[in-house]
């Protein structure tokens, strides 16, 4: 949802830095008592959702830019997680 919000106050598609992301959500977790992710953390959850698995980001030269609305992205990482689920736990499938 941060990438879509960005992304409409922008108004433009144009490609979120991963710093970007870090500076927002570093802004969140000061004002909103969320937890702060450092930057490695917030490389590594990009590269997971730029994966072509999930598909939600794609990845350019200058960051990211979503592939998917926030909608179509939850459902996604939800299906992978509930496949998750029942391969760990056959009784779930």
């Amino acid at each position: 949802r941060i990438f879509e919000t960005m992304q409409r106050l922008q108004q433009t598609s144009s490609p979120i830095s991963a710093q970007s992301l870090f500076f927002v959500l570093q802004y969140q977790a000061q004002h909103q008592e969320s937890k702060n992710y450092g930057p490695q953390e917030i490389e590594a959850v990009l590269a997971l959702l730029s994966n072509r698995l999930l598909g939600i980001l794609e990845k350019e030269p200058e960051g990211y830019v979503l592939a998917l609305s926030a909608g179509a992205a939850a459902k996604r990482v939800g299906a992978l997680a509930r496949a998750l689920a029942a391969e760990s736990d056959p009784s779930l499938s």
